[in-house]
């Protein structure tokens, strides 16, 4: 069956950017579930808290929206989170309508644990290709915020400038979800960045971790 040119499709499918991308994710959101289980959390429960440490008092309404998901379907996800104490909901002093989901101590405390899974999958992945995370010449992550942003570059010991392109777009577009990290990757390519392995993340809605390591030269 021949290829269909300039839609993303090859007979090979170890040559479909497509297919290598959505392989990446399974084995990695794989790899987090089984981080998360250790702690009694699912990966529905780590998108809310995700979401959440970026930006608290959000609605279940505003939460599924980010998140991805129907609104009854983020219910039960708070349901069981508020079970286990680790966010609660607060009716507003302004507008008896609106409730905001807030974080408890509990579910602070756990904040530190959780980003760090992101860091764990990634030295995983390098591992499998006998590479160090020295020798990633290019990140190209998705900025969820300037937070998001900066707890990455600390959890990943990078250095501003390893970060710059991701800062650089959020700077002039904002947080444009998922497709955010395509402007980084093109920002990349733009200015000359040096080849070899570059490390590429989108962290979006559904969030997990779209993740692939390129070689580029």
């Amino acid at each position: 069956m021949p290829t269909r040119a300039g839609r993303g499709f090859a007979d090979d499918t170890n040559e479909s950017i497509g297919y290598l991308l959505r392989d990446a994710s399974r084995r990695i959101l794989g790899a987090m579930t089984k981080e998360l289980e250790a702690h009694g959390l699912s990966l529905p429960q780590y998108f809310v808290l995700r979401e959440l440490y970026q930006e608290e008092g959000l609605t279940q309404r505003e939460l599924a929206n980010r998140v991805g998901v129907l609104e009854p379907t983020i219910v039960a996800t708070l349901d069981a989170l508020e079970k286990r104490e680790l966010i609660e909901r607060v009716r507003s002093t302004t507008d008896r309508r609106k409730v905001g989901v807030m974080l408890t101590p509990a579910g602070n405390a756990v904040r530190d644990t959780l980003l760090g899974y992101a860091a764990t999958v990634l030295d995983r992945v390098l591992s499998r290709s006998a590479l160090q995370r020295c020798e990633i010449s290019a990140w190209i992550l998705h900025a969820g915020g300037r937070d998001v942003l900066n707890a990455m570059e600390k959890r990943l010991g990078l250095e501003p400038v390893h970060l710059s392109h991701s800062a650089a777009m959020l700077y002039e577009y904002g947080n444009l979800s998922s497709a955010f990290v395509y402007f980084v990757l093109d920002a990349a390519l733009r200015s000359g960045a040096r080849g070899g392995w570059w490390w590429l993340s989108s962290f979006g809605a559904g969030f997990s971790c779209y993740g692939a390591l390129l070689q580029v030269q």
